[in-house]
């Protein structure tokens, strides 16, 4: 079995090292593989990269040299062209494939031979340097077989499922079957290529889990002319997927409720999710409304968009609705939908700039970030001076305080209706803020607060690889205990990272703010006060990448350190103790009497 990974090198700075790094750390005893380099670049240092990685391994690496006014669809076909696997994968210059891809997906083949292998894909800060610790297995995977109708729309209709190219494994045989091209009337490559594919596949493996990396760092345009481009796109698909009646007949109401979701309901997001000071134009707005009413005029017959969570179905009440203004319709679709970031920081001048990119670089725009310098005597105010966005807002206390402290200030001049931590030396996903508010939205009323998955780095940053990164909460723990009310096993022990959670403004006001007559496990004592009167839920995704560096809070070895961790956790064992009696829980953390006396 061969894997061919098609790169298009269209751009010369790109960083195509790393991606060629990415695929030999793939298990190549399991599948042979071949590297095809389209290149439309014609500058000498770049032909010079390209020329150095040839020669690393001529055996598997072949440059095909372009006329430099292709377009990215034919420069996409020509790879395709010279391909020799059985399976093809295409891979954008400068991102990344999990180290376990062709491991997995080698084992799928074997067993199932799929005609398309689907994946998620994380968004990624340029120089987020960790994504061998993502996890990725086979036990993930979910398969549809030839004639099973039900998981075949399960698939279609999986939210988590991308019908971006880059997010796939295709069978070239059923490329070739279906004489599918990239085409470039669509204007963007995705379009015409992956989603015919999505429906006409009948054997299918797919998992949520990551197994593609996309680094981001880059400016967008305004939000009118991006959902404008991407109407385009999607009334371009439908055009075409409604030209083949034996296709569009069969799919019907899955056809349309995709359309529905990507050219209507994703849009509508997009600009909600915009900066504060970049609006929808109503003129835009009145477009939609007028081609989705002509398509569906009563949506609630189609079962997959009656189906829709609660959120989705308020936005699809916008249809019917008359706004006056851009104003108008801004202020209705970003009502309670601002998220206050807050970073407390001190002495991180050094590490600081990648966690605020991460914050800045959001897929949800629609922030304010309070950045809280919490006395620093190094660099981090000159840092700080360097980022020119309104959304930033920076805080400085004359004398350190601690991160309660901090975050309690910022809390209190703060005017989110959402609340999210980030530290001063970790990264996150570009999409975790998209992604946590989303869900949130999703849920009722009664949860108040929702967190993802966290990844612990601290082995690979010690040098340890050859064991596997920590996340948290584990995958082993069941998931029942992980979403809903979770009072109970949090109080056994705590599974949530502190900048893992986005919580209701609304509910911190009840429940109060951060301890910070804490030393440490403030956020545990803060997220079981609001798990013991709200639901919480869970995301299933590693979006926050938690580095606990030598010297870091939990892992300093100073003995009077150690002393004020251990009383911090006596002092939350005793603020739950009935808590814990009512549900039979012992402590969670056994303290000497030798130690309790001294404390």
């Amino acid at each position: 079995m061969k894997i061919s990974v098609i790169i298009p090198f269209i751009e010369t700075n790109s960083k195509i090292e790393r991606s060629i790094e990415y695929i030999d750390k793939q298990d190549l005893s399991v599948a042979e593989s071949e590297i095809i380099i389209v290149n439309l670049c014609k500058d000498e240092e770049g032909n010079s990269r390209l020329s150095r990685i040839e020669a690393s391994a001529p055996e598997k690496v072949a440059i095909i040299n372009v006329d430099s006014n292709m377009n990215k669809a034919e420069v996409l076909n020509t790879g395709m062209d010279y391909c020799s696997g059985d399976y093809i994968l295409f891979l954008r210059p400068g991102d990344a494939i999990n180290p376990r891809l062709f491991g997995v997906v080698a084992d799928i083949i074997k067993e199932h031979h799929p005609e398309l292998i689907s994946f998620d894909m994380t968004y990624t800060h340029d120089k987020f340097d960790m994504y061998d610790d993502d996890p990725f297995s086979g036990e993930e995977f979910v398969f549809v077989e030839h004639g099973d109708k039900k998981g075949k729309i399960s698939y279609l209709m999986n939210s988590g499922i991308k019908e971006c190219y880059l997010c796939h494994i295709y069978s070239l045989s059923f490329i070739k079957e279906l004489g599918v091209r990239f085409s470039s009337d669509a204007q963007e490559e995705n379009m015409v290529f992956t989603y015919p594919m999505m429906l006409l596949a009948q054997n299918i493996a797919y998992t949520l889990d990551y197994g593609y990396c996309l680094f981001e760092n880059r400016e967008l345009g305004d939000v009118s002319s991006r959902i404008s481009e991407r109407m385009t796109r999607q009334t371009n698909l439908y055009d075409m997927l409604r030209g083949i009646p034996e296709l569009y007949n069969e799919y019907k109401d899955e056809i349309d409720a995709h359309f529905i979701k990507e050219y209507y309901l994703r849009n509508l997001k997009m600009a909600r999710a915009s900066r504060p000071e970049d609006k929808l134009k109503l003129s835009i707005f009145e477009v939609m409304q007028y081609v989705i009413l002509s398509i569906v005029p009563k949506w609630i017959d189609n079962d997959y968009i009656f189906s829709m969570n609660k959120e989705d179905r308020k936005l699809m009440l916008f249809l019917t609705k008359r706004f006056y203004s851009d104003t108008e319709l801004d202020a209705e679709l970003r009502k309670d939908m601002l998220i206050t970031v807050i970073t407390a920081t001190y002495n991180r001048g050094e590490s600081i700039r990648e966690s605020i990119e991460c914050i800045l670089n959001q897929t949800w725009h629609n922030i304010e970030y309070i950045i809280v310098d919490d006395g620093s005597s190094d660099r981090t105010a000159e840092v700080l001076g360097e980022y020119d966005d309104r959304r930033i807002k920076i805080i400085r206390n004359p004398k350190n305080h601690g991160p309660s402290y901090s975050r309690n200030e910022a809390i209190k001049k703060s005017t989110g209706n959402y609340i999210v931590c980030q530290d001063d030396d970790d990264f996150c996903r570009l999409d975790k803020l998209e992604q946590e508010i989303e869900c949130m939205l999703a849920l009722g009323d009664e949860y108040g607060m929702i967190y993802c998955e966290s990844i612990n780095h601290a082995k690979r940053i010690k040098g340890i690889t050859d064991e596997e990164a920590l996340i948290i909460p584990g995958r082993e723990m069941s998931e029942v205990r992980k979403s809903g009310y979770i009072f109970p096993a949090l109080l056994c022990k705590n599974y949530i990272t502190a900048p893992a959670g986005l919580i209701k403004r609304s509910c911190i006001e009840d429940v109060g703010m951060y301890d910070d007559n804490l030393f440490a496990y403030e956020d545990w004592d803060l997220y079981l006060r609001i798990a013991r009167k709200y639901e919480v839920g869970f995301i299933r995704k590693p979006l926050y990448d938690y580095y606990q560096r030598p010297g870091s809070l939990i892992s300093n070895k100073d003995s009077e350190h150690r002393r004020k961790i251990l009383q911090a956790l006596y002092s939350i064992d005793n603020m739950f103790l009935e808590d814990r009696k009512k549900y039979g829980i012992e402590t969670s953390f056994k303290i000497s009497e030798v130690e309790r006396e001294e404390s």
